[in-house]
């Protein structure tokens, strides 16, 4: 019986901490899950959501990470010539838009270029985020852009 004595604290240790596990109090209502959205997140002044939305960030649901207001794939600072764009968030949005394919793109071009150990980008998503984002490409003369419009989802990467 002595021996046991261990054994049966231990189990009553292990019991009471899965029947405190079970007991978890919620402050709020977690979102359903079909609702969530990734965004942008660092924008200032406007986000854009992972189903091609831009809006104020006034207009985000900071539950969901959607945005409840703006417009859907919305290209208007943008120059669709060279896919060039004014704002970061503007053109995550364009990228996103069915006639840019970024659905195909994400998993044909690499993340890294001429690195194929980088692998392909696993969202249409990611690769919009990826793709805009300011780079050595963009700039003149290392810390000036060639152009206002300097965040690019083209094969370029660059403004015209």
């Amino acid at each position: 019986m002595r021996g046991g004595a261990p054994w049966v604290a231990l189990l009553a240790v292990v019991l009471s901490s899965a029947a405190y596990a079970e007991r978890r109090l919620f402050i709020r209502d977690l979102p359903d899950k079909a609702q969530r959205c990734r965004n942008t997140v660092q924008g200032l002044q406007a986000v854009a959501d992972d189903r091609g939305v831009v809006c104020k960030r006034s207009e985000l649901s900071y539950a969901t990470g959607c945005c409840t207001g703006g417009q859907q794939h919305d290209c208007g600072l943008c120059d669709l010539r060279d896919s060039c764009c004014s704002e970061y968030e503007a053109c995550v949005a364009c990228c996103l838009a069915p006639q840019h394919d970024a659905v195909n793109l994400a998993k044909r071009v690499l993340r890294s270029p001429r690195h194929k150990d980088s692998g392909f980008w696993g969202d249409p998503f990611e690769y919009c985020k990826g793709v805009c984002r300011t780079h050595s490409r963009s700039t003149a003369h290392e810390n000036s852009y060639i152009s206002t419009r300097h965040h690019c989802f083209s094969q370029l990467g660059r403004p015209m």
